[in-house]
């Protein structure tokens, strides 16, 4: 007696993967026709058990397609986040710390957070009128700000509740990874250089000191124990080249120097054992590339045209433009190419402001208070 098709095509599915039954009839239907399409016309000499592994391996084939795309919807489901009463602007800088689910942001004059499982709102630095917060860095332990009407770097044990304050003519590009902040510094005396602190020491380090005298384009990017720091110069010749320097946080060894030839690199982004860029040149359209640490070869993801990009590993976050401005849309990287997830297809509206945690989670932006994850992982 032939084994029941169906019963073994619930053996084949994923337990997580649920189809309907009119599903697995249209998928079995298309295996049989497919199967009898092939099979040999004297059929007396065919055994059932063979038939059964000529259907079962043809309907492997056609359900592939939907297992697939079950996968990327049950995993790659993105999670509604409303955090009222915050205006866009500040929202679309919010920074989400993935262990203790928080959304920490600033109006420029204060900064606050916002837990997503307990909707509870907390002040964590109290608003002054005469403030100018624009640029914080922040994980579960440590908080760091720079007030530019103060010219005050600020950094806060956000378990312990101490807190330094130091003076300086300019600070920006903050970032803080582990135990560790990295900034940018500007002295009085014109040297620009890249700091590191160690937090629970106090001690400080320089990183890097900047020698381009073109500018940068784009900030620092860390990725655990790595920083990458770009520059922009120009040779004897007149021709602008952006140059990487890559450092070892802890040891400040520096672990590569690599140029590429390319007036201008935005958005750099060090992941995978990658830098990646979007790379310009203000004559021709910008790519979107990447050099590779292994071989310190540059390459060039084959991607649409795009507005603004966000890359973690395997998957990369693009504002594509369409009838009304651009959203986002996800992607997974394969090879040099990427394939199109519909982790977005069914939310309505403008998804702008694309950025990954050091985790993996993707976090965009909509009107109306509104903030999608995305766990990677």
């Amino acid at each position: 007696m032939m084994p029941n098709i169906k019963d073994k095509l619930d053996v084949m599915i994923p337990e997580h993967v649920i189809f309907s039954e009119h599903e697995k009839e249209r998928i079995i239907k298309s295996a049989k026709e497919r199967a009898n399409s092939k099979r040999i016309l004297s059929k007396r000499f065919i055994m059932p058990s063979f038939v059964t592994v000529v259907l079962l391996l043809v309907i492997g084939f056609f359900i592939t397609p939907f297992i697939q795309q079950a996968f990327f919807t049950s995993h790659l489901e993105p999670e509604k986040v409303l955090i009222p009463g915050v205006e866009i602007a500040y929202l679309n800088n919010a920074i989400y710390i993935d262990s203790t689910n928080e959304f920490i942001y600033t109006d420029h004059q204060g900064i606050y957070s916002f837990n997503k499982q307990t909707e509870l709102r907390q002040t964590l630095v109290q608003p002054k009128e005469n403030a100018e917060i624009f640029d914080i860095a922040v994980n579960e332990k440590w908080l760091a700000w720079y007030d530019g009407t103060s010219h005050s770097l600020n950094i806060l044990n956000r378990i312990s509740n101490g807190k330094t304050a130091t003076t300086l003519p300019y600070v920006g590009d903050l970032s803080v990874t582990n135990d560790t902040l990295i900034f940018l510094f500007s002295e009085n005396q014109g040297i620009t250089s890249y700091e590191k602190i160690n937090l629970n020491t106090m001690e400080e380090t320089t990183l890097h000191v900047l020698s381009g005298s073109e500018g940068a384009g784009s900030r620092a990017s860390v990725d655990n124990d790595k920083i990458v720091i770009p520059e922009a110069f120009q040779n004897q010749y007149g021709e602008y080249y952006v140059t990487y320097f890559v450092y070892d946080i802890y040891s400040n060894e520096r672990l590569a120097k690599i140029s590429v030839p390319y007036e201008q690199t935005i958005n750099v982004t060090l992941t995978n054992n990658r830098i990646y860029a979007q790379l310009v040149n203000f004559d021709e359209p910008s790519v979107l590339g990447y050099v590779d640490l292994s071989d310190k070869q540059l390459y060039q993801l084959d991607v649409p045209s795009f507005w603004d990009y966000a890359i973690y590993e395997n998957y990369v976050a693009l504002s594509l433009p369409n009838d009304e401005s651009n959203s986002v849309k996800l992607f997974e990287i394969i090879g040099d190419e990427v394939m199109p997830l519909p982790t977005f297809d069914g939310i309505q509206g403008q998804l702008v402001v694309p950025r990954f945690t050091e985790e993996g989670t993707l976090v965009v932006n909509r009107k109306g208070f509104t903030v999608y994850l995305v766990e990677t992982k």
